[in-house]
């Protein structure tokens, strides 16, 4: 019986000099609006500021007004963007507006994408689950809808500790939502909430039990390796009454938590980005950290970031990598940038198992440690696309033909099956 040789990607961490430079975005774009929201759909970077949406082609290179394509809406902010198959969705909110706008043609053309949506609450934040796109609203409920689908429909919940959820993400073939009242709690389903399953959450030790993940967007909405990372925020009475914030991980499905570090007990995250084991987090006054350790250890990499900084009051709302450089921006009128990514270098030893790129045009590898398998393409509707092909080493599969959209990899053998969903632009 042949064994498959695995590729394994080894991380060397080079702390470079933070040194942070400004996009062209602000003097191109003549924007004084502060950008509430970055967002790389593995094509195109996407800056939503006051009552605008911006894309850039090449990176962050160069930027373009995508607004004027039949978004009109008055003074409120993006509140966030995200892409499902074809269609880019973006949500405003803000002054008692609540929009959703999406496009297919990268922002030339836009179409309101209201049915359904009738509660006063806007998106706070989008998420994907599937072939859905989920919309967590200010208050009160969670929204969601198919591309194909007429209109928005509301999540039905499985009791009231989950109204008001803090913290929507996907896990496999579960979406999980977390309570927003009555103690730490998740809930799992798989047929977008016909049926539940629901299990209370311990946090672990030395982590206020009377918390929850916290509400702003620390969540970036991806996991790794069954990795999960996150905020709780709590309060504590001695020796006086305060919040405080610990950075949490997970690798059990929310079972068990881990608290990495004590530093940010008394610092107020505002969101965060990882991906594998490298975090970085932003907090308070336009500070920055990162952690190439999986959030055991972080380094201050604010460097000359305050230099650009108008307002230290507001803290950075939003993050992006891309290329191994990180984007930021919120706390002043433009787009800060920094290669301060650790790169990758690819060797041949191997325990790395995963279908890469999971968002691409042309092709995709197919990784496994699975002895005597097979590999096939399902579409969203269930239609397979490739047929069962025995895997092979570093297996490569054409996918330039498919239509756009997204697809799941099927590797099976005697003993399981992996699932991994991708993306076809």
């Amino acid at each position: 019986m042949r064994k498959l040789a695995l590729l394994l990607i080894v991380f060397y961490f080079t702390d470079l000099d933070a040194q942070w430079q400004e996009t062209a975005f602000r003097t191109s774009m003549n924007s004084t609006a502060l950008v509430t929201k970055l967002y790389y759909d593995g094509t195109s970077l996407w800056a939503g500021s006051r009552s605008t949406v911006y894309r850039s082609a090449d990176k962050g290179n160069s930027w373009e007004n995508v607004t004027s394509g039949g978004i009109t809406v008055n003074q409120t902010d993006v509140k966030d963007i995200i892409q499902l198959g074809e269609y880019i969705y973006v949500a405003f909110g803000g002054n008692g507006n609540k929009q959703i706008y999406r496009s297919k043609d990268n922002g030339k053309t836009w179409e309101a994408d209201m049915a359904g949506y009738t509660q006063f609450q806007h998106v706070t934040n989008f998420y994907t689950y599937k072939d859905y796109v989920l919309g967590k609203l200010e208050t009160n409920a969670v929204i969601y809808k198919k591309n194909s689908d007429s209109q928005w429909s509301t999540l039905a919940v499985p009791d009231s500790r989950f109204n008001s959820p803090v913290t929507i993400f996907s896990k496999g073939d579960s979406l999980i939502l977390t309570s927003g009242q009555g103690g730490p709690a998740i809930a799992l389903t798989v047929n977008m909430g016909q049926t539940w399953t629901t299990r209370v959450v311990s946090w672990g030790n030395e982590v206020p039990a009377n918390g929850d993940w916290l509400v702003p967007a620390v969540w970036h909405g991806r996991y790794n390796k069954e990795q999960m990372a996150g905020v709780n925020r709590g309060f504590v009475t001695s020796p006086r009454l305060e919040y405080v914030y610990n950075f949490l991980k997970t690798n059990d499905g929310m079972y068990s938590f881990t608290k990495n570090n004590t530093f940010f007990q008394t610092e107020n995250i505002s969101t965060i980005w990882f991906a594998n084991d490298v975090f970085f987090v932003a907090y308070t006054r336009s500070n920055v950290w990162k952690s190439t350790d999986g959030g055991q250890n972080f380094t201050d990499i604010t460097g000359n970031l305050k230099g650009f900084v108008q307002y230290l009051h507001l803290p950075i709302q939003t993050m992006e990598v891309v290329d191994e450089k990180l984007f930021v921006a919120g706390n002043q009128n433009g787009i800060l940038v920094s290669s301060v990514v650790p790169t990758s270098v690819e060797s041949t030893e191997a325990t790395l198992s995963g279908v890469f790129p999971n968002s691409a045009k042309d092709k995709i590898k197919v990784y496994s440690s699975m002895e005597n398998a097979f590999v096939r393409i399902i579409s969203s509707e269930g239609k397979e696309m490739t047929g069962r092909r025995p895997l092979t080493l570093n297996d490569e599969l054409n996918i330039a033909h498919f239509p756009k959209g997204m697809y799941i990899v099927q590797v099976v053998s005697a003993e399981k099956t992996e699932a991994h969903k991708i993306i076809k632009q």
